[in-house]
């Protein structure tokens, strides 16, 4: 096992959590437990014990253009990353919550435009959320927060279906910006950018996405018709595309039905 020294983490006992598969909307029952289960310990006890679940912010960037086009922000992490992340692409980039996010004060002053949704920021297991989410990013990211409209808390996503993600819990937050300037920090990723489903589609390969977004309905449906789908989008079949958006809806890869309405 990696050496992780004197870090710390934060994390829930697993049975104070009522566990799922996949993605589940936001709730605010579930995120009470975090706030009065969630404590720090080293990170070196809390990997592989499945009696303890790490909380991590999950950030999902999108975009929308002048003429209501929605894209989500895609990263591959090189293949050096940390055990089954390696070469994945993935909608989600966040990390740990260490000890300094929770001292650390939640800042506006000079992002005052940023309006928070389903997270209150009077608490401190929000806050540190937050801090956590935008430290992680500052990390991986080239990012100005002057850009950021929007942070809404969309959903927690847990799945067993690799020691990664047997670790975690995640909360997504889905991250709203003014523009696409936005670029990924060599040291983490290989290649990332803003696109839709269909460009993603033509660029790369569903297969290389991370596991759990496989285990939603609409990845299944992806597993089961990629190769057909990319076909017909590339050669513009307007059947194809009428099935693949009906099929996968409007936001695809924030995989909650119904899909909500980013706007409200």
């Amino acid at each position: 096992m990696k050496d992780y020294g004197k870090e710390e983490v934060l994390i829930v006992p697993a049975d104070k959590i009522p566990l799922w598969k996949g993605a589940k909307p936001a709730s605010q029952e579930i995120l009470d437990i975090l706030r009065r289960h969630g404590s720090m310990i080293r990170r070196k006890d809390a990997e592989g014990n499945p009696r303890l679940k790490q909380i991590i912010p999950y950030c999902v960037l999108y975009h929308v253009d002048g003429k209501g086009t929605r894209r989500l922000f895609y990263a591959q992490r090189k293949s050096s990353a940390d055990r089954e992340l390696g070469g994945k692409w993935t909608i989600g980039l966040g990390g740990h919550i260490n000890p300094k996010d929770a001292r650390r004060v939640y800042r506006r002053s000079r992002e005052k435009k940023i309006t928070v949704i389903g997270l209150n920021v009077k608490k401190t297991f929000d806050r540190t959320i937050l801090n956590c989410a935008k430290r992680e990013l500052n990390e991986e990211l080239e990012i100005d927060w002057k850009n950021v409209l929007k942070i809404k808390y969309l959903a927690l996503v847990f799945t067993s279906s690799d020691s990664v993600s047997r670790d975690h819990l995640a909360v997504v937050l889905l991250i709203k910006m003014k523009t696409k300037n936005v670029r990924i920090k060599e040291e983490e990723f290989v290649a990332g950018g803003f696109y839709t489903e269909e460009e993603f589609m033509i660029y790369t390969d569903f297969g290389s996405m991370l596991t759990w977004l496989h285990e939603t309905p609409e990845g299944q449906y992806m597993d089961r018709n990629w190769p057909r789908l990319t076909r017909g989008i590339i050669r513009g079949d307007a059947d194809i595309i009428k099935e693949f958006e009906k099929n996968i809806g409007e936001i695809r890869w924030v995989p909650i039905k119904p899909i909500p309405d980013l706007e409200k």
